[in-house]
């Protein structure tokens, strides 16, 4: 993955620091769980350590919710950002601009024994329109 990213960033031309949306739980760059990439395998990894290490720049790494949600938001009162197709149902909760720890809402559940993701997300959108056959 790491090698993935570092090929992408490198179409990109200079840069002077790095800002990485993980579809997962992350905190303070380290990855807590990823459903959608298996956590067994990500569960615990210094994701943005590893990153800032291999190109010597200051990284931050946070949940993709998060980071996406700092691009839409007003920066007044609370607000929730939430995206049902990206690799789940994706939100984020911020107040004053300021992020509150990330919930990772997609895992819940929300009807029947159906979690967020599987009732609104990616997964339920490509069985509705027919392309998850």
């Amino acid at each position: 993955m790491i090698a993935a990213i570092d090929s992408t960033a490198g179409r990109l031309g200079a840069f002077d620091r790095v800002s990485v949306g993980f579809p997962g739980a992350v905190r303070r760059g380290r990855v807590l769980t990823a459903p959608h990439l298996g956590t067994e395998l990500w569960a615990g990894f210094d994701l943005q350590a590893a990153l800032a290490k291999r190109w010597k720049k200051p990284v931050r790494v946070m949940n993709d919710a998060d980071v996406q949600g700092f691009g839409a938001i007003r920066g007044k009162g609370v607000e929730m950002v939430a995206d049902a197709r990206s690799t789940g149902f994706g939100t984020a909760i911020f107040n004053d601009g300021r992020i509150m720890p990330h919930l990772e809402w997609a895992h819940h559940p929300v009807r029947g024994n159906k979690t967020y993701d599987e009732y609104v997300g990616n997964a339920a959108a490509d069985i509705e329109d027919g392309s998850n056959n």
